[in-house]
């Protein structure tokens, strides 16, 4: 072995190595110096997806710190789920280090096609893109199960009936503003104690939306949304027929629950179903038809209740 530049005898690896070992176990400082750069170069390369293929299907092996900053890290990567390189002309569209992490198999979160496999890593597919060649993010999967290959007027038709029901499901909420004194004379209440029905509303809202989320990501958004159409007209019916005011009042919390779903789920729905270009037109017509909803709602229910009664806009 020559430590020299200018001698042409190659260095041995091996013999370097012993050579380093023998020096930092001299030194206990510049072996512990020389740990912790190694294993930071290690994972900065690991992170990037520089370094050769190990059995990273061994979670363990990855070397992931628990906890950076006091927030857990995801046990199965260390890239941030979601990254996506866009400018390396190499790995155009290729979430940053999942040659050498376990397969993840949301596509919503990563592209299709990379993640480790026993052998090796996966061969990235072509990036497929549109016919005026802008890149599809997320990538599509190669089956008619994937909402991503419908045709775009599938894709809108499914967007206006969430937006129509958001529509509906924002202006409940001060449906009944316009008729308070004639629900408090009804039920023999002041008109101060009708805000419980809007502020009681809300609340069902926050709580159904803690239940409906987890329950669309066991069981998907389709079946949520069915389920909730069919309780919110259930609960229709139960504040128009109500005989008393805690009727009412009970009536109006589930109806916030059965229709919670179009407060915590929309967003979600077109990130699933639109391409990532896609998305910032179809966000814009669901957050109109979500904020129209709260406008025009009222001005619907106040004519209703002028004409045929405060019951009938549940009708």
């Amino acid at each position: 072995m020559s430590l020299y530049p200018n001698d042409p005898a190659p260095l041995d690896p091996v013999e370097l190595d012993d050579a380093l070992e023998e020096v930092t176990s001299r030194c206990p400082v510049l072996y512990r110096r020389h740990t912790r750069s190694h294993r930071t170069k290690f994972k900065q390369r690991q992170f990037f997806g520089e370094t050769p293929h190990v059995a990273t299907d061994d979670k363990s092996a990855l070397g992931i710190p628990k906890s950076s900053l006091g927030v857990l890290n995801d046990k199965g990567t260390m890239a941030v789920p979601g990254s996506v390189n866009f400018i390396d002309d190499a790995t155009h569209n290729k979430p940053m280090g999942m040659e050498n992490i376990p397969r993840r198999t949301s596509h919503s979160v990563f592209t299709a096609g990379y993640g480790s496999t026993i052998g090796g890593p996966k061969i990235a597919p072509e990036p497929k893109t549109t016919k005026k060649g802008i890149l599809l993010v997320p990538q599509p999967e190669d089956t008619g199960n994937d909402p991503l290959n419908w045709p775009t007027l599938k894709r809108d038709c499914a967007l206006i009936a969430v937006g129509l029901y958001c529509a509906v499901g924002g202006g409940m909420t001060p449906i009944l503003a316009a008729g308070f004194t004639d629900v408090a004379s009804q039920y023999g209440i002041n008109v101060e104690d009708m805000s419980l029905t809007t502020g009681l509303y809300m609340l069902g809202l926050g709580v159904g939306s803690v239940i409906w989320s987890p329950t669309a990501i066991l069981f998907g958004k389709r079946p949520v949304y069915l389920a909730s159409v069919v309780l919110f007209l259930l609960s229709n019916i139960w504040c128009a027929l109500s005989k008393s005011f805690i009727s009412l009042i009970l009536a109006r919390i589930f109806q916030g629950i059965a229709i919670s779903p179009v407060e915590c789920l929309p967003s979600a729905t077109v990130a699933e179903i639109y391409f990532l270009h896609e998305r910032a037109f179809r966000l814009g017509i669901y957050t109109l038809l979500l904020l129209g909803g709260k406008n025009l709602v009222p001005l619907l229910s106040a004519a209703i209740i002028g004409s045929l009664g405060w019951p009938w806009v549940f009708w």
